[in-house]
C-alpha cells in the first residue's frame, strides 16, 4: 500500500460518512437516472448512426448503378452528331456550342485540326441533330445563345427537368 494518502479522498470519505442513509439513496438514484439517460442517448445515437450507414450504402449503390449505366465512352470514330450527343450524355448538363467544342477538343485533338472557325463548323451538325430530334435547343433567359440538351432532360412542357436545372448556368 501507498504510505501517502490523498487528502481529497480522505475528505470525501468523511463527508460520505456524515450523510444519512436517505441522502445516500437519493444520490444513488440520481446517478442511476443519469446513467439511464446516457444509455438512452447512446442508443439514440447508435440508431441514427445505423440509419446514416444505411443511407450511405443506398447512395453508394445508386452511384454505382449510375456509373454502370453511363459507361459511354467518347469515340473518335463517331459522326459529328454522335460526338455532340456523347458530349452531352457524358457531361450530363446543358451545354452551349463553345462548351461542346471544348469537350470534343479535350477528347479528340484532331477533330478541329483543319478547321479555322470551329463554331461555324459545328453549327450545321448541331442543326442536323436538332432537326432529327437527337438533341433540343434550350433558351436560358439572360444568356446569349442557346443551350443544347438531350430530349429526355425535358419534361412534357419542354422545360428542363429539376435534376438538370440544378446544373444550369446561373447569371
Amino acid at each position: 500500500m501507498n504510505q501517502y494518502t490523498n487528502p481529497i479522498n480522505k475528505a470525501k470519505k468523511q463527508k460520505m460518512l456524515l450523510k444519512t442513509k436517505e441522502e445516500l439513496v437519493e444520490i444513488l438514484q440520481e446517478k442511476e437516472k443519469r446513467i439511464q439517460h446516457l444509455e438512452e442517448l447512446i442508443t439514440e445515437k447508435m440508431n441514427e448512426s445505423e440509419k446514416l450507414i444505411q443511407k450511405l450504402e443506398k447512395l453508394q449503390e445508386e452511384k454505382q448503378q449510375k456509373a454502370s449505366t453511363s459507361k459511354i465512352k467518347y469515340n473518335k470514330e463517331n459522326s459529328w452528331v454522335g460526338k455532340i450527343i456523347t458530349a452531352l450524355t457524358i457531361s450530363e448538363y446543358p451545354m452551349q456550342s463553345k462548351e461542346i467544342i471544348r469537350y470534343i477538343e479535350e477528347h479528340d485533338k484532331e477533330a478541329f485540326s483543319n478547321v479555322i472557325e470551329k463554331v461555324k463548323h459545328l453549327s450545321p451538325n448541331l442543326a442536323k441533330a436538332v432537326k432529327y430530334g437527337r438533341i433540343n435547343k434550350y433558351k436560358v433567359s439572360g444568356i446569349l445563345g442557346h443551350f443544347y440538351v438531350l430530349p429526355q432532360w425535358l419534361n412534357e412542357k419542354g422545360i428542363l427537368k429539376k435534376e438538370y436545372k440544378e446544373r444550369e448556368p446561373v447569371v
